[in-house]
């Protein structure tokens, strides 16, 4: 296992297991099928395997798995998208009560991991983050990134770690690449937990770095500033200026996302906008509603019109009426009245969607 090239080694290894193992054997057989899947966790072969370990996790010959395996177990079990309450739950009650003695790192992937799942298990996040900020000094940059990023995932606000956490990246300037600027600001968006220092900081680092920058990290920068109302306009010309030339790579809720962003902040890019509505009427069919909703509901807000991207909104949303919540609708109507976009068998299709 710890030898295993690929993922065919490693599901050679557990398909023709028939001694009992070890539970270091076990972690490390779970860590190697994660480390290799990637993103094929959901294949009949690896399904079967994952099966397989929990049924040898049940057999091992040492029934008593320490914190540091199980760090490794539960891991693995975020990437994989591995869900079993109870198998979580036996897991979380050992590393809580021996939380002192994992490394910095195991205990952020073990919050990581459980982003990851969404799992429902606040008091044992509460007890982890507890500890985790009296060892603050502990953690390098992604790993705490990794904490802020998880938190987010679980929805999940704790308010003194999160100010803590933020005062620690505040120093580490130098060792933030793009996926954790990123990252934070996104995480940041979706818990509205605002640290003005820690995001000028970010932005203004990020500003001549746009290049390193994937289309999602983009997207979910511009979504995070625009969800904490943070101005920062040099970086937002810099992402649209870097992100125009691109906007096939982006999926529709990463442009959707930026342009939302814009909206929320005021911003208007003339250049960018007319790009971006030229661009989406060919892809609209990958759109979901709430896609097209919140780029119309943005347009609006900036007050920015283009024929040709309306009309395709009206004649897509007629074909999807049904799909729409209302207050998608609603959104769409409101911005149409501000954009004084009119278009009568629109409307009239959209008021029958509306409560009586």
């Amino acid at each position: 296992l710890v030898d295993s090239r690929n993922l065919d080694d490693v599901l050679l290894v557990i398909e023709e297991s028939t001694a009992k193992w070890r539970p270091v054997s076990v972690a490390t057989a779970w860590h190697r099928l994660a480390k290799h899947s990637r993103g094929r966790g959901a294949s009949a072969r690896v399904q079967d395997a994952m099966k397989h370990l929990v049924q040898l996790r049940s057999e091992s010959v040492q029934r008593s798995f320490g914190p540091r395996e199980l760090s490794n177990i539960v891991w693995a079990w975020g990437k994989l998208q591995f869900h079993d309450d109870e198998l979580l739950a036996d897991a979380s009650r050992t590393i809580l009560n021996q939380l002192h003695s994992l490394r910095a790192q195991e205990i952020s992937n073990v919050l990581y991991a459980l982003g990851l799942l969404g799992a429902d298990c606040p008091e044992f996040v509460e007890a982890i983050c507890e500890h985790v900020r009296h060892r603050l000094a502990e953690f390098k940059t992604r790993e705490l990134v990794n904490i802020v990023y998880a938190l987010a995932r679980l929805r999940f606000t704790h308010c003194t770690l999160l100010e803590n956490a933020c005062a620690v990246l505040l120093t580490q300037q130098s060792k933030f690449n793009e996926q954790d600027v990123a990252n934070t600001i996104y995480a940041l968006g979706l818990l509205n937990f605002r640290h003005d220092a820690l995001l000028k900081m970010l932005c203004q680092r990020s500003v001549t770095r746009m290049g390193e920058f994937k289309p999602q990290g983009l997207a979910n920068t511009a979504y995070g500033l625009g969800q904490l109302q943070f101005e920062h306009n040099e970086l937002f010309e810099a992402m649209l200026a870097h992100s125009s030339s691109r906007l096939g790579q982006f999926t529709p809720q990463g442009i959707a996302n930026i342009i939302y962003a814009c909206g929320l902040l005021g911003f208007t890019d003339n250049a960018f906008l007319q790009e971006a509505c030229e661009h989406m009427p060919g892809r609209l069919h990958e759109f979901l509603p709430q896609h097209v909703s919140n780029v119309v509901y943005a347009l609006g807000l900036l007050e920015y019109t283009h024929n040709k991207f309306l009309e395709a909104v009206c004649d897509y949303t007629l074909h999807h009426v049904e799909d729409f919540k209302p207050q998608e609708i609603s959104n769409i109507m409101y911005a149409f009245a501000l954009l004084e976009y009119i278009c009568e068998k629109f409307f009239r299709s959209l008021c029958d969607q509306l409560p009586e």
